[in-house]
């Protein structure tokens, strides 16, 4: 037997609660439906992405996820705020309120901004999953796409898939950085998402909100210069691409 301590979701206790929990968190599928997955940048979102995001959150579905990015300004997650405030208001944050993080992470990051009063923690992948994931990419992503996702790029990837896969979420929307320069598109998780999935013909209804809070239709999408990275079969870096040249 190992002689590491188990994590409170591996001895079957909430970090959030301290209860008992019956599902490890990277397995939400028992979440209130409908269920959102919320995905989006780091810093850049606008009031009109915002505002938009934030009454579709609410006025369309039973639970919401994402990746365990700080709830704060100028994030994506800024626009979760509303949601989660309410879910807290009616003590049930706990089944509708689902960010989840890395194995080795204790979740802190997720409530460290101007909302740690209302932010959960959020709740580490179990490595299992995150292993299957990886492999997973190697398939549906593109072989060489470990290149562009270096260093801790790569595990904001396969955790972004790892989360994806066991939600099953209903709708994924993308708040999207639209001015995002070329030299990045080889690390941007929410491409290397979008592409893996199918883009707009997956499974999985995707709705894109650009910096002016409408939704793109497919044809707008398909005007995106970084569209033609997200088609299957393409090279994630292309010979153009400087950074495939290091």
């Amino acid at each position: 037997t190992s002689s590491q301590a188990a994590t409170p979701m591996e001895a079957g206790v909430s970090p959030r609660t301290g209860g008992a929990t019956a599902k490890h968190p990277s397995e939400p599928t028992d979440a209130p439906q409908p269920h959102a997955r919320v995905v989006g940048m780091h810093e850049g979102i606008t009031p009109e992405q915002v505002e938009i995001v934030s009454r579709m959150l609410l006025d369309e579905f039973a639970s919401v996820s994402w990746d365990g990015d700080c709830v704060r300004r100028d994030c994506f997650t800024e626009a979760l705020v509303p949601f989660i405030e309410r879910a807290r208001a009616r003590g049930d944050m706990a089944r509708t309120v689902l960010p989840v993080c890395l194995h080795d992470s204790d979740g802190s990051q997720t409530n460290r901004g101007e909302f740690a009063s209302v932010a959960p923690r959020s709740l580490p992948v179990s490595r299992e999953q995150y292993a299957e994931a990886a492999h997973w990419l190697d398939a549906h992503l593109h072989p060489d796409w470990r290149r562009g996702f270096a260093g801790e790029m790569e595990g904001y990837m396969t955790l972004a898939v790892t989360h994806r896969k066991a939600a099953r979420p209903s709708v994924v929307i993308w708040i999207l950085d639209d001015e995002r320069s070329m030299a990045r598109y080889h690390a941007w998780v929410c491409l290397g998402e979008f592409r893996a999935f199918g883009g707009m013909h997956g499974a999985t209804p995707i709705r894109l909100i650009a910096k002016d809070g409408h939704v793109l239709s497919a044809q707008e999408v398909e005007q995106m210069p970084w569209f033609p990275r997200s088609v299957e079969g393409t090279p994630w870096l292309p010979s153009e691409d400087p950074f495939s040249e290091q």
